[in-house]
Protein backbone atom coordinates (compact mmCIF):
# COMPACT_ATOMS: atom_id res chain seq x y z
CA UNK A 1 0.00 0.00 0.00
CA UNK A 2 2.63 2.12 0.82
CA UNK A 3 4.17 2.35 -2.90
CA UNK A 4 0.58 4.80 -3.72
CA UNK A 5 0.21 6.56 -0.78
CA UNK A 6 1.37 9.97 -0.40
CA UNK A 7 4.51 9.35 1.45
CA UNK A 8 6.31 7.33 -0.97
CA UNK A 9 4.36 7.51 -4.31
CA UNK A 10 7.47 9.18 -5.21
CA UNK A 11 9.07 5.51 -5.66
CA UNK A 12 6.76 5.18 -8.38
CA UNK A 13 7.31 8.41 -10.08
CA UNK A 14 10.88 7.64 -9.84
CA UNK A 15 10.78 4.10 -10.79
CA UNK A 16 9.25 5.53 -13.88
CA UNK A 17 11.76 8.17 -15.16
CA UNK A 18 14.51 5.74 -15.00
CA UNK A 19 13.08 2.80 -16.36
CA UNK A 20 11.24 5.34 -19.01
CA UNK A 21 7.96 3.54 -18.34
CA UNK A 22 4.88 5.57 -17.81
CA UNK A 23 3.25 5.29 -14.05
CA UNK A 24 -0.11 4.05 -15.54
CA UNK A 25 2.03 0.60 -16.36
CA UNK A 26 3.60 1.06 -13.04
CA UNK A 27 0.74 1.47 -11.22
CA UNK A 28 -1.22 -1.71 -12.53
CA UNK A 29 1.31 -4.16 -10.91
CA UNK A 30 1.34 -2.55 -7.95
CA UNK A 31 -2.79 -2.74 -7.95
CA UNK A 32 -2.98 -6.12 -8.41
CA UNK A 33 -0.40 -6.73 -5.31
CA UNK A 34 -2.28 -4.50 -3.63
CA UNK A 35 -6.40 -6.14 -4.51
CA UNK A 36 -4.32 -9.69 -4.12
CA UNK A 37 -1.82 -9.95 -1.67
CA UNK A 38 -2.37 -7.13 0.25
CA UNK A 39 -5.82 -7.00 1.14
CA UNK A 40 -6.94 -10.33 1.97
CA UNK A 41 -4.34 -10.27 4.16
CA UNK A 42 -5.57 -7.02 5.98
CA UNK A 43 -8.74 -8.34 5.93
CA UNK A 44 -7.77 -11.54 7.58
CA UNK A 45 -5.81 -10.71 10.29
CA UNK A 46 -8.90 -8.20 10.99
CA UNK A 47 -11.51 -10.86 11.42
CA UNK A 48 -8.89 -13.75 12.62
CA UNK A 49 -7.14 -12.04 15.30
CA UNK A 50 -5.15 -15.38 16.10
CA UNK A 51 -3.70 -14.99 12.65
CA UNK A 52 -2.02 -12.20 13.45
CA UNK A 53 -1.32 -12.88 17.53
CA UNK A 54 -0.09 -16.65 16.44
CA UNK A 55 4.11 -15.66 16.96
CA UNK A 56 3.11 -13.28 19.96
CA UNK A 57 1.48 -16.33 21.49
CA UNK A 58 4.32 -18.79 20.87
CA UNK A 59 6.58 -16.19 22.54
CA UNK A 60 4.56 -15.85 26.29
CA UNK A 61 3.94 -19.46 26.27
Amino acid sequence: MANITPPTAPLLYLGSKVTDTSVDKMLKPTLMFIFFAWLPTLILTTFIPQLALFVPDLLLN
